[in-house]
């Protein structure tokens, strides 16, 4: 039996005409309209010591524990508390549920409002995007999933070519509110990126586009500065996608030599 999950980003599905449909999974607060349908709420909401307290149609017996023991998992692997949508996908996977993704790409932007106060994060920078979507493509889950949201096309912004922008992040860290710095990031292109990135660069730079819950002090400062976020943003998106293009040339490249 399929499942709908329904992400909290666009989608384009009329939501309306899944009032009579149980088979479907939400998270926290959304989808109020929708009755009797799976709903996850993770601890900051729920307020209890539980990673996730889950209300309405289950997938199957002993979801509520998989998907905790999952969580716990993830969050060792990605080194911070993996999103509701990443723990929920791996569980489904380890039980061989089938279900169609909408409204969720693992890509959230990091750019904060112009109106944000500078001494308060976005709830997105709590979670190590990059880290969850190398996950989800290494294991497959747009071939596990029906799920088009993904796959990312190749960002368009941008047109620097450098000889090393991973030394030029990296120094990022070291130069707080160097605006000038950020735009010049920002700028870098796609390509670019991709013929200086490898799986192992991309999974070095995970740590410069999340925040810890606790950790007092930070490096990462462009994602408490309403400015800088929005060209680290677009790094974000080229970095994902320079991931995404390397995780596919390196599972072609698998298949191709299993023959």
């Amino acid at each position: 039996m399929n499942w709908l999950v329904l992400g909290n980003g666009a989608k384009d599905i009329d939501v309306c005409s899944l009032s009579n449909n149980t088979n479907i999974i939400v998270f926290n607060h959304g989808f109020n309209e929708l009755v009797g349908v799976c709903r996850i709420q993770n601890q900051k909401i729920s307020g209890l010591s539980s990673s996730y307290t889950i209300q309405g149609r289950l997938p199957f017996d002993g979801f509520k524990t998989q998907l905790n023991r999952l969580h716990s998992l993830l969050q060792t692997e990605l080194n911070n508390v993996p999103s509701s949508g990443t723990a929920l996908l791996a569980t489904l996977t380890a039980s061989n549920i089938k279900a169609r993704v909408v409204g969720m790409n693992l890509l959230p932007s990091i750019a904060r409002s112009a109106t944000l106060s500078a001494n308060i994060p976005t709830p997105c920078h709590f979670h190590n995007w990059l880290g969850e979507r190398c996950y989800a493509l290494m294991h497959r889950f747009d071939q596990r999933f029906d799920w088009e949201a993904l796959h990312l096309h190749k960002p368009s912004s941008g047109k620097l070519n450098v000889s090393d922008p991973f030394s030029l992040l990296k120094g990022l860290a070291i130069a707080p509110n160097d605006i000038t710095l950020a735009k010049l990031i920002g700028n870098i292109s796609a390509d670019c990126w991709l013929n200086n990135s490898s799986i192992e660069s991309l999974k070095h730079a995970e740590c410069y586009f999340y925040l810890k819950r606790g950790q007092q002090r930070t490096s990462n400062w462009w994602l408490y500065h309403n400015e800088a976020s929005q060209y680290l943003a677009d790094t974000h998106i080229k970095l994902a996608w320079c991931q995404q293009s390397l995780v596919f040339s390196a599972q072609r490249l698998f298949c191709k030599d299993s023959f």
